[in-house]
């Protein structure tokens, strides 16, 4: 960090706060301000400006700090989640125009400058504001962005759940559908078109240079109010970019004032994961509800779909109880109800819904179930007998949701008190009647849709998130509430878990028949692989915001058009994830040579991976996870072939800091063990396959070396007691243990095994220094092993079991 402190100066034509991290000038005279960044000397902006779009009568107007005359500023203290830091703050006025107030803040001991907006209302008359821009830039008017070197990508964020997300070089195109009936789920109609070089991320974007420059991160640091989003163009070189808050028309009356959101930009290389910096600080302002165990279980969709019925949930129940699988939720998904708004069970479910909770409490495990509480079909009963409760649109129209699994539906007015009402006694019924202590909430962006509302003051984050208030009010705080196709930012704090990509299908890329060719161009749909790339591209979420759900586990052979590798990949990322962990599958069915890998990822880890390769590829590779257990320090990789051919992956231990050392590597889906120093590299990884990997630096004593018990290997251990003549381990309790770990003992010496009653246990050499102990048991207690490490020509010394 520069030695330089924070503080401010100003000349006849300038104010300048200087701080460790920022200066911020500012041109009094014309309204535009520059920054540069010490720790970055080539980065720099220039004219930078903020603005405000709203409408008077039938006239729209666009006013920026560049238009109005400067009546004061102020240069205060400021201190928040950030530290304590300096904020300029500057009021603007015009001639018969809405006052600005912008507000710009840099921080001793924090990388973030925060830029805030305000509109106030000196006017005779209301006006409709649509949105506030604390931050753009643009080339038209001599505005520039140089991050040191010419800008390489952009990350984009995607609007809800199932919205594409990730890297994309700034060249190429985004990636938003293009599907005119999924218009409703991605935030606005798409054009047909997706021109070049032309890119909307919503909530926060991350900009990359393409010589290991810094990233410049710009997202919302708050996001209760308005939906936020950076808008990039690139033209000849020239980068234009505005982070646009929006407020959707919401009626400002004479004397009244709104805040634009608070919005971040952080400059950090790559390498020091500015995604995770920024889900850390937004969740501190926002309540994250990331903290706490991911749930386990089984969800009836991807095996039933809409035709489940109450025998079906049964049998899964039974045969969980009598397999004795060490899972939590059982969750009825859509097909339950009489229609999708008259949330009432159907015939296939003849005992009611609060007997099968009981059914499912009584067996063991956790009662789920599926409500899509913000959208109503035109069929169903609410609909007919509340015409009003419908969200619409400018001709009193209902306002369509789209067109998906549930078919058409409308969205409901969430700013009514009668909707809401409705909402807490359906909530309130589920959950203290029938006793369902886990919610699958979906299809929440039904809540955001654009349209005429009944109170039109109130934003589409504000009116969505006033009704997950609702929600979480009358479930109270102890149920799991999982988001589901749900608008990111207003959500933080609300919900427990949230879907973060599209939904899991048995095939890796869409289909639908003969329309394959059109729902290929379609991000939301759904797909084994694009859940995949989500899970991966939306790591940085994890833990913080919420937990993240990455839909649920497939490994059945039958009816399923997923190759071994693509089943083996969808299981490395769900489990490497730390998300739900969540079985799809109708599980008495399951072949035998599957059904021990739906608890490969149990019990759960409580890390977080990383992506290395997040902000420079499209497709990333590689997942991380650092891993500290009782018998020490190592580091699980995932190796991801995207292409459709065989490939060799490559990853360079200095990714790690490894770079000088020896390894021991173990890759878990082969059981293959070898010695690494630089690279590791596997030839010939098939499509869509991966390899899975623990790394270990190898120290000369004894060690724990890998295994195929489950995908972290090593996660299975419950203790690990080392001794100066051999090592006591114990397996976690409550699941059977069928497979291998793999040990590395000094130089010279062997292994002797004693397993305690009721296992099997085998031990056999690998190579020399590494042995393989094969175990198989079940018990109520952990599995418990003695290994005792003998000398060559030494005595045996008395085990000690």
């Amino acid at each position: 960090m520069s030695s330089v402190q924070i503080g401010w100066r100003e000349d006849q034509r300038t104010i300048v706060l200087e701080g460790p991290y920022w200066h911020i000038y500012f041109d009094r005279p014309l309204g535009l301000f520059n920054l540069s960044a010490p720790p970055f000397p080539g980065f720099q902006v220039r004219w930078a400006r903020a603005r405000v779009r709203y409408r008077r009568g039938f006239r729209r107007y666009d006013v920026g700090t560049d238009d109005g005359e400067l009546r004061d500023w102020r240069v205060e203290p400021r201190e928040d989640l950030r530290g304590n830091g300096l904020s300029l703050r500057l009021l603007f006025a015009g001639n018969r125009r809405p006052r600005l107030e912008f507000l710009a803040t840099i921080y001793r001991n924090s990388p973030w400058l925060v830029l805030e907006l305000a509109v106030h209302n000196v006017l005779a008359e209301p006006i409709a504001l649509e949105a506030l821009q604390p931050f753009e830039i643009d080339p038209q008017w001599g505005g520039r962005l140089w991050l040191g070197d010419e800008v390489a990508g952009l990350y984009c964020e995607g609007w809800q759940s199932w919205s594409a997300a990730g890297w994309c070089q700034v060249s190429g195109r985004e990636r938003r559908s293009r599907n005119p009936l999924s218009a409703p789920m991605d935030d606005g109609v798409p054009s047909l078109i997706a021109l070049s070089g032309c890119f909307r991320s919503d909530l926060v974007g991350v900009l990359t240079s393409r010589k290991g420059g810094p990233a410049l991160l710009c997202g919302l640091l708050t996001s209760g109010d308005q939906f936020g989003h950076l808008e990039v163009r690139s033209r000849a070189g020239r980068i234009g970019l505005a982070f646009r808050c929006s407020t959707d028309g919401q009626h400002l009356g004479p004397g009244e004032s709104v805040w634009s959101e608070r919005v971040g930009l952080c400059l950090a290389r790559p390498e020091e994961r500015p995604l995770e910096q920024y889900a850390e600080l937004l969740a501190a302002e926002m309540g994250g509800r990331g903290q706490g165990p991911s749930p386990t279980g089984w969800c009836s969709w991807t095996a039933f779909g809409r035709r489940v019925r109450e025998e079906d949930v049964l049998r899964q129940v039974a045969w969980l109880a009598e397999q004795g699988w060490p899972v939590d939720v059982v969750q009825v998904d859509d097909g339950w109800e009489q229609e999708v708004g008259d949330w009432e069970p159907n015939e296939r479910f003849p005992h009611g819904m609060a007997w099968l909770a009981e059914e499912i409490r009584r067996a063991g495990f956790r009662p789920g179930l599926w409500l899509a509480p913000f959208i109503v079909r035109p069929t169903a009963r609410t609909a007919r007998e509340h015409p009003e409760w419908l969200l619409r649109d400018a001709r009193g129209r209902p306002v369509p949701a789209g067109v998906g699994s549930v078919n058409l539906c409308y969205g409901l007015d969430l700013t009514r008190s009668d909707v809401q009402e409705w909402l807490a006694g359906l909530v309130s019924r589920v959950v203290g009647d029938w006793g369902y202590r886990y919610l699958k909430l979906d299809f929440l962006y039904g809540g955001a849709l654009p349209g005429v509302r009944k109170r039109s003051d109130i934003s589409r984050a504000q009116a969505l998130r006033r009704g997950l208030e609702t929600i979480r009010a009358a479930a109270g705080d102890e149920v799991y509430l999982l988001g589901c196709g749900c608008p990111l930012g207003p959500a933080i704090g609300l919900v427990d878990g949230m879907r973060i990509g599209p939904d899991v299908a048995p095939n890796w890329e869409p289909r639908l028949g003969v329309l394959t060719p059109l729902v290929r161009l379609d991000p939301l749909f759904p797909a084994a692989g694009r859940a995949v790339h989500h899970t991966l591209v939306r790591s940085w979420t994890h833990g913080h915001l919420w937990r993240n759900d990455p839909d649920a586990l497939l490994v059945r052979r039958a009816g399923s058009r997923l190759t071994e590798a693509e089943a083996r990949t969808l299981l490395t990322v769900i489990a490497l994830s730390g998300g739900s962990w969540t079985l799809g599958d109708d599980l008495p069915l399951l072949e035998d040579s599957r059904r021990e890998w739906g608890l490969l990822g149990v019990p759960v880890h409580s890390g977080r991976p990383t992506v290395p390769d997040l902000l420079f590829r499209e497709r990333p590779q590689s997942m991380v996870l650092e891993v500290e257990q009782p018998w020490g320090r190592g580091w699980v990789v995932a190796l991801l072939n995207p292409t459709e051919r065989p490939a060799e992956l490559r990853f360079p231990l200095s990714a790690l800091g490894l770079e000088k050392v020896a390894c021991h590597l173990h890759e878990f889906w082969s059981g293959e063990y070898r010695l690494v120093q630089g690279w590791a590299v596997f030839p010939n990884v098939e499509p869509h396959g991966c390899r899975t990997f623990l790394l270990r630096v190898v120290d000369g004593g004894l060690q724990w070396v890998g295994s195929t018990l489950h995908i972290v290997q090593g996660e299975e251990v419950a203790s690990w007691e080392q001794r100066p003549d051999g090592v006591h381990i114990a397996l976690r309790d409550g699941r059977w243990w069928k497979g291998a770990f793999l040990l590395a003992v000094p130089e010279g010496a062997a292994l002797e095994l004693r397993p305690a009653a009721g296992a099997r246990a085998e031990l056999e050499a690998v190579t020399p220094g590494i042995w393989r102990v094969r175990v198989e048991a079940l018990c109520a207690g952990a599995l418990e092993l003695w290994l005792e490490v003998r000398h060559e020509g030494a005595g045996r010394s008395q085990a000690r079991g």
